[in-house]
């Protein structure tokens, strides 16, 4: 499991990719369950809570859904830190 090192919740999911610069990237976010685990670890959510949403992702066919958002969301994070620096400049 890698180090959490963003010092808040959506840095340290924003840097759930390591290698991107890599031919294959080593995506951390692969479950609904990862996101979730990842986000306790980092602080957003109690340990119970956690587990209550994994509960309940487990009763329902959303957590896919959800895997898409949280990676969107992710790429979205990330995107706001690595903007070319001509678009900074305007």
């Amino acid at each position: 499991m890698p180090e959490l090192v963003g010092g808040a919740v959506c840095l340290d999911i924003a840097n759930s990719v390591d290698g991107r610069v890599l031919a294959v990237p080593e995506d951390h976010l692969r479950s609904y369950a990862d996101v979730v685990d990842r986000v306790v670890r980092a602080g957003g959510l109690a340990a119970d809570e956690g587990d209550a949403l994994l509960a309940r992702a487990a009763a329902t066919p959303d957590a896919a859904a959800e895997l898409v958002r949280a990676r969107d969301l992710r790429e979205s994070v990330f995107a706001v830190f690595h903007l070319p620096d001509a678009v900074l400049i305007r």
